[in-house]
C-alpha cells in the first residue's frame, strides 16, 4: 500500500492562485454569458427577477417569514 502524503503549511504561509484575475476582469456580461451557455456543466445565471422570486427555505416546520 502506498504511502499518503501529508504537506503541513502554516497559516503565515502565502500560496499564489492560479487565477489570472486580470483576465477575469475584463470580460464582459455578454463574455460571461456566453461562456456559461457553452459550458454544458455550469449553472443558469440568475437575474435579479429570479432573485425577487426566490424564497428561503429550511427544515420542515420552520418558518422564515
Amino acid at each position: 500500500m502506498a504511502e499518503e502524503r501529508v504537506v503541513r503549511r502554516s497559516l503565515n504561509d502565502s500560496r499564489q492562485g492560479k487565477t489570472d484575475w486580470h483576465a477575469v476582469e475584463r470580460q464582459s456580461d455578454a463574455d460571461i454569458a456566453a461562456n456559461v451557455a457553452a459550458d454544458p456543466d455550469a449553472a443558469a445565471l440568475l437575474d435579479r427577477d429570479w432573485c425577487r422570486r426566490a424564497t428561503r427555505g429550511g427544515p420542515a416546520g420552520d418558518r422564515h417569514d
